[in-house]
């Protein structure tokens, strides 16, 4: 006789949208949600006007550009690190330094606006944290 098939769902009870503000967990939903906005909202930020502002501090068409290509190479660099330093220290402590490293770099970029390394290495540095 043939093995029937398994189904693997069978068994699950189904959760719906409703089961994040259940059982107490309304409050880190609201606040988990807001933090990811937040953070997505910067990104965007990030992203659409740093190779605005760098032409508008004088720097030409490539320059600028080069400032967004960095920006998200940096992006990359730091999302791929941040794997290795979650696997060795935990996800709270990689992620609080991570926050608080990219406001700092971010909240330095305006003072970087004056060559094109330091713009450079601050565009690539406030990525990666």
């Amino acid at each position: 006789m043939p093995d029937a098939p398994i189904d693997s769902q069978a068994n699950l009870p189904r959760s719906s949208l409703m089961a994040l503000f259940t059982e107490g967990r309304s409050w880190i939903t609201i606040a988990a949600s807001l933090a990811i906005f937040c953070l997505l909202l910067v990104t965007y930020l990030l992203n659409s006007w740093t190779p605005v502002i760098a032409a508008k501090s004088g720097f030409n068409p490539q320059e600028a550009a080069w400032c967004g290509v960095l920006l998200n190479l940096g992006g990359v660099i730091g999302a791929l690190s941040s794997t290795l330093l979650v696997a060795r220290f935990g996800v709270f402590k990689v992620v609080t330094s991570m926050i608080a490293g990219g406001s700092l770099a971010v909240a330095l970029l305006g003072y970087l606006f004056g060559s094109v390394g330091a713009l450079y290495s601050g565009l690539l540095s406030s990525a990666c944290w």
